[in-house]
């Protein structure tokens, strides 16, 4: 036997399989697809920092007041209403993790990104005072807080971040090289050898 069908024998192809193992091959592929989308969506969604937050808190509370200003019609107030909301809801789930007693700045970003700017775009009349009331209290809060942690510890802060979104992206890793493992020996096991 020489090194040619060593070589082959080692890295040949699969000659045959189950008739049950490209089914499940299918439904495994399907899953690692879901688990991948659904892993990327967690960790863009834990990468974005308080200040990211704020920053697109306050530009869709500009850019409502700006589109309310110039009297849109239905639809562009429809199509801004549903980015908007799309992109409040993106945040809402890191928002709802990072929400300590202790973190004002945590509860008011949460506040107006959960309850009252959401309440606002779905509001008929389009405009509410007491709902602009309690973004501005909440988002002036938020700014303050922020300042303030900027100033005292921008580093420390974005240390933690790091680190966690590492281990976070170790976590998924792992999960998923286990996935695609625990797949490989099950599609070995049901190989039929020529």
């Amino acid at each position: 036997m020489g090194i040619r069908s060593a070589m082959w024998k080692m890295f040949r192809p699969v000659a045959r399989l189950s008739s049950a193992t490209p089914k499940l091959r299918v439904v495994s592929l399907t899953i690692l697809v879901i688990l991948v989308a659904t892993g990327y969506r967690q960790l863009t969604a834990l990468w974005a920092t308080q200040q990211q937050c704020y920053n697109v808190l306050e530009q869709t509370y500009n850019e409502l007041k700006e589109l309310r200003s110039s009297d849109p019609g239905d639809a562009d107030w429809n199509a801004f209403r549903d980015r908007s909301l799309g992109k409040l809801m993106a945040f809402v789930p890191k928002l709802e993790i990072q929400a300590d007693v202790s973190d004002p700045a945590s509860l008011s970003l949460l506040a107006v990104a959960r309850d009252y700017l959401p309440n606002l775009l779905r509001e008929e009349s389009r405009s509410s005072a007491e709902w602009e009331r309690k973004i501005e209290s909440h988002m002036n809060t938020a700014q303050r807080v922020l300042t303030v942690n900027r100033e005292n510890d921008s580093a420390s802060g974005q240390a933690a971040d790091i680190w966690a979104m590492a281990f976070v992206a170790f976590n998924y890793l792992l999960a998923t090289s286990l996935f695609w493992f625990l797949g490989t020996l099950f599609f070995k096991r049901r190989t039929v050898t020529a």
